[in-house]
């Protein structure tokens, strides 16, 4: 399940399709989608109207199921003292409380660490300027 904080703690159970995690492609290949599509279609055989067999085929959860790839990140504590040429940095949830000294020697530190490009994701616009 995908929990969202920032939007009143949502969750949703979701569907991953577990072979696109694994391919070089940034998604499953053709070849994969089709092999999909045929496999769920199957499930709808039953179904004697061709649009609507469609219809359940679009809706399907496996159909529908995400096609996530790893990510790689690390702490802003974790990079100190080292460097890279572009450093995407996502705040978080802040609330004004938590914008202390701390907070900005964090943002020192996490600022810093980029060499080219720094972007920041998920800012508050309060805070941009």
């Amino acid at each position: 399940s995908l929990e969202f904080p920032d939007y009143n703690n949502a969750e949703e159970e979701m569907t991953v399709i577990l072979d696109a995690l694994m391919t070089e492609a940034p998604a499953l290949t053709q070849e994969q989608n089709e092999q999909l599509f045929q496999h769920v279609l199957e499930d709808y055989e039953d179904i004697p109207l061709k649009a609507d067999r469609m219809k359940k085929v679009r809706e399907d959860e496996y159909y529908n199921a995400l096609q996530v790839k790893f990510g790689y990140a690390i702490t802003c504590h974790k990079a100190q003292g080292g460097q890279w040429a572009h450093i995407y940095l996502d705040q978080g949830y802040m609330t004004d409380e938590m914008l202390t000294p701390d907070y900005i020697h964090w943002l020192y530190t996490a600022f810093t660490r980029a060499t080219e490009h720094l972007y920041l994701v998920n800012w508050p616009k309060t805070q941009v300027e």
